[in-house]
C-alpha cells in the first residue's frame, strides 16, 4: 500500500461520512516533496472540511488526520532555496449552501534552484462527490500547476552558523552496524523493525519498559533501560518522539544519550520538530560533544612503570 497513512485513510473517512449523509472534506493531505542532490523538503497542505447541520466547515485544516506542523514561511525560506509567493485562503472554494463548506488554500512556492517535485494528492484527479443533502453544494476541488521561473541573479548569503551545511555531509549507511532507536510508537515501531530486518544490530528504548522488552523479544533487539544505555557503542542514534522537548530530554536529560555517544556517531531526529528547534538541538549536541572531548584530553593519563 502506498500513502496509506495520508491518502487511504482519507478515503476511509470519506466512506464513513458519505454513509451517514454528511458532506466530505478535501479528502487528501496534499503531499508535496521538493528537492535535488543538496536537499529534500516535504510538506502536507490543509484544505476545507464539509459543513454539518449546525455549522460551517472549518477552512485550511487537515480534515482526516495529520501529524505535521505548519512550517512558518520565514523558516522555509531561510532553510531551503524556496520563496513563498502566496499562502492564502482560496475564498469560496468550499461550496455554497445553508451551511458553507470550509475553504481550501492557495500555496504558491517559487523554486530558486533547479529541483524536482512530486505530489501525492488523489483529489486533483477525482473531485469529492456531490453531497446527498440538497442544501449543500460541492466544493471546487483542488489543482496544481508548475511553471519555470525566469533566471535570477545568484545571491550570496552568510551562513547562519559556523557549522558545515547539511548538503556537505555524506553519510555512508553501509558502514553502520549498531543502531540505537528511541521511540517505539505507531511510526517509530515499524521503522525500528525495518532496521532490525535489514541486519543492523539494534538497541531500543521507549518510556514504557515493557513495550521495549516486548519489541526486543519479537525482533531480536536489545531493550535498554535508559537512552544512554541504548546509545552506548552505537554508530547511529535515531529518535522518533513527539516534539523538541522530548528530543532534548532523550539527549540531554538524566541518563541522556549525549553523554555517551561515540565520536562520529550519526544522530538522526525523525520527530515533528521545527527547523529552529532542530538547529538549536544540533548546536547544543555539538557543544556537548566538544566539551566531552576536551574533558578527556585534560584527564591525566596513567603512567607506566619502568
Amino acid at each position: 500500500m502506498a500513502a496509506g497513512n495520508v491518502e487511504t485513510s482519507s478515503r476511509v473517512a470519506d466512506l464513513v461520512l458519505e454513509a451517514f449523509g454528511h458532506a466530505l472534506g478535501q479528502g487528501t493531505m496534499n503531499n508535496l516533496t521538493l528537492g535535488n542532490d543538496q536537499f529534500t523538503y516535504y510538506e502536507t497542505l490543509g484544505g476545507g472540511q464539509g459543513a454539518c447541520a449546525d455549522a460551517d466547515g472549518p477552512s485550511a485544516v487537515h480534515v482526516a488526520m495529520s501529524n505535521t506542523l505548519n512550517t512558518p514561511v520565514e523558516a522555509l525560506e531561510l532553510e531551503f532555496p524556496l520563496r513563498a509567493v502566496e499562502y492564502a485562503l482560496r475564498r469560496g472554494s468550499g461550496g455554497a449552501g445553508r451551511r458553507r463548506g470550509g475553504d481550501g488554500v492557495v500555496r504558491e512556492l517559487e523554486a530558486l534552484a533547479e529541483m524536482r517535485y512530486s505530489l501525492i494528492t488523489e483529489r486533483r484527479r477525482h473531485a469529492p462527490p456531490a453531497p446527498t443533502v440538497a442544501s449543500r453544494a460541492p466544493g471546487v476541488g483542488t489543482y496544481s500547476t508548475a511553471r519555470r521561473s525566469p533566471p535570477r541573479r545568484p545571491e550570496r548569503c552568510t551562513p547562519a552558523t559556523d557549522f558545515e551545511s547539511r548538503h556537505q555531509e555524506v553519510v555512508d549507511m553501509a558502514g553502520l552496524e549498531r543502531v540505537a532507536f528511541v521511540g517505539l510508537g505507531i511510526m517509530g515501531g515499524p521503522m525500528a523493525r525495518n532496521l532490525g530486518e535489514a541486519g543492523f544490530e539494534l538497541s531500543v528504548y521507549t518510556r514504557t519498559r515493557e513495550n521495549a522488552e516486548r519489541f526486543a523479544a519479537e525482533h531480536r533487539a536489545r531493550a535498554a533501560a535508559t537512552p544512554a544505555e541504548a546509545a552506548e557503542g552505537a554508530d547511529a542514534f535515531i529518535t522518533m518522539v513527539p516534539d523538541a522537548p522530548q528530543v532534548e530530554e532523550v539527549l540531554f536529560g538524566d541518563h541522556g544519550a549525549a553523554a555517551v555517544l561515540s565520536d562520529g556517531a550519526l544522530v538522526v531526529d525523525m520527530s515533528t520538530t521545527s527547523p529552529t528547534a532542530s538547529r538549536a538541538i544540533a548546536e547544543r549536541l555539538s557543544r556537548a560533544t566538544s566539551s566531552r572531548r576536551q574533558s578527556r584530553a585534560r584527564s591525566p593519563r596513567p603512567r607506566t612503570a619502568r
